[in-house]
């Protein structure tokens, strides 16, 4: 048993390989990628972490831009990041990358090219972020953010509390393969843009969320039809709502509470939603009516412009995505599969030429739970 067993572990032994190790120094550490294609070849800029700190060892200075920006083009995604590495001379690790920033140009010839090298390569993540420029990525990439130390980081904190309030559809790079593996679920993801504050200090700012079909941007959607969207999806976490008329001036309402159920059923042959989605909110802020009345006196008027807004950010949202980019990002299809599976197997093949024919109720109740102070 003794020999048997060390033939055992020698046996083992030659089968373990030996890798050459990389210093941390002999890597650039990319924390954001952006992918611009112009119809020949890929070009590729990526945000590479660099401390600027002083001393006898390299440190993150608060006060300046820890990164450099390092531009190549290949024919292919992978030549282009072997040219990076070659030009840094250092090995291009991606591993901690924040972000990939597609181009509005690459968009429209489709995703699935550089989401498939992403997917595919050892070093990157399922869960990165995938955001889409209005314009080029390479805009994105090099803006001169103030008071940021690692300007992709500031950029992800700034979808993150976007996305608390409702404004943005996050996107990743699981998102976009699952959706591709469907066959009609849509993709999205967030539209970002470079802009200035005061003409002086470059920012990003998010402008609403990129629709897309097979893959193919197909259409864009303002900050209104994306938090109808995130209604329709059960996403949203908390948001403010503006509400408003002449005779009780502006009122501030926060969402503390939203859920919504979606139901299809088959009327002539076409899909039908019916969806119930309930809203509770505060109200955050408000002023005296004119006439002079107490606020709780119009808490039925105010619920009700309440549901005027909501209902049509969803129904902009659904007549936008349905009628006009013939995108399902609602996963309206798995709940057909799900519920209506005969007709789902029937028409799969025309999934899409149907898609724009689907009719939807939307049945909403909005309830203030808690009324705060005049002012």
């Amino acid at each position: 048993m003794l020999k048997s067993a060390a033939v055992f572990v020698l046996a083992l032994l030659s089968l373990c390989g030996c890798t050459k190790p990389v210093r941390v120094n002999q890597r650039a550490i990319v924390q954001g990628i952006g992918i611009d294609f112009d119809g020949n070849n890929y070009q590729l800029t990526l945000q590479i972490f660099e401390a600027k700190g002083g001393g006898a060892e390299p440190s993150i200075s608060a006060g300046k831009n820890n990164s450099v920006v390092l531009q190549t083009e290949g024919d292919t995604i992978a030549n282009a990041f072997e040219k990076a590495s070659l030009k840094q001379g250092k090995q291009i690790f991606y591993g901690q990358n924040k972000m990939i920033v597609i181009g509005e140009d690459t968009a429209k010839q489709g995703l699935d090219i550089v989401i498939n090298y992403f997917n595919t390569n050892h070093q990157s993540r399922p869960n990165v972020d995938v955001v889409m420029a209005d314009g080029k990525a390479v805009d994105i990439l090099s803006a001169e953010l103030e008071q940021a130390p690692v300007p992709m980081i500031s950029v992800k904190n700034m979808l993150d509390n976007t996305e608390v309030n409702a404004k943005i559809l996050r996107g990743q790079v699981r998102h976009i393969v699952n959706a591709k593996e469907n066959g009609h679920t849509g993709a999205y993801m967030p539209i970002i843009a470079k802009s200035k504050n005061n003409e002086k200090e470059e920012s990003i700012e998010v402008l609403g969320t990129a629709v897309y079909s097979h893959n193919r941007l197909s259409g864009k959607l303002n900050q209104n039809e994306t938090r109808g969207v995130m209604l329709l999806r059960n996403d949203v976490k908390g948001t403010s709502i503006t509400v408003g008329n002449l005779q009780l001036g502006k009122i501030s309402l926060e969402v503390v509470d939203t859920k919504t159920k979606i139901k299809p059923s088959i009327i002539n042959g076409i899909p039908h939603f019916a969806i119930d989605c309930s809203v509770k909110s505060h109200i955050e802020e408000s002023f005296v009516p004119q006439d002079g009345s107490q606020l709780l006196s119009h808490l039925n008027q105010i619920e009700q412009m309440q549901a005027e807004v909501i209902y049509g950010e969803m129904e902009g949202a659904l007549s936008a995505c349905l009628r006009n980019y013939s995108s399902d990002i609602f996963d309206f299809a798995n709940l057909l599969k799900k519920y209506e599976p005969q007709w789902y197997q029937q028409n799969q093949n025309r999934y899409d030429e149907l898609l724009p024919q689907f009719t939807y109720q939307i049945n909403l109740k909005t309830k203030i739970t808690r009324y705060g102070l005049q002012s």
